[in-house]
């Protein structure tokens, strides 16, 4: 799900912001004016049975271009308000919730910050498919 989470928030950035480069990878020495989408901590709280809340803290940080910079309260305006849902490509919706932006970085980047959380069912270890192993058994009396 962290990896679903960043490719849904790299998404919206695209969406936000087209004509911009987002990254959620390794990001080039050189990247002013582009988005770099990641996680800046996870964690799993365990539920009743095998259910369990995954929360993820995500991190959009955008590289102030050398030759010009965007001004802060434009730039956190838009994000605030656009990265509320993000959607996963299997069609999941996800709130972020408690956004925070700020400029960071010593000047920099602008960063926003949001915790993205998600309630589930565990997937047994080493099971792709849950129903792989399932034998069919008819006696005749």
């Amino acid at each position: 799900m962290i990896e679903e989470t960043i490719e849904a928030a790299a998404a919206r950035v695209r969406a936000l912001w087209p004509g911009h480069e987002v990254y959620a990878g390794p990001i080039p020495q050189a990247a002013g004016g582009a988005f770099w989408v990641g996680a800046a901590s996870a964690a799993m709280t365990d539920g009743l049975g095998r259910r369990a809340r995954l929360s993820v803290e995500l991190e959009v940080r955008y590289y102030l271009p050398e030759e010009e910079a965007e001004d802060f309260a434009p730039w956190a305006e838009r994000m605030l308000a656009g990265m509320r849902t993000l959607e996963t490509e299997q069609g999941d919706v996800l709130h972020a919730l408690g956004r925070t932006a700020a400029p960071a970085g010593e000047g920099a980047y602008y960063a926003l910050r949001a915790k993205v959380s998600a309630d589930g069912p565990l997937q047994p270890d080493g099971a792709d498919e849950p129903m792989e192993r399932l034998e069919q058994a008819q006696h005749l009396s």
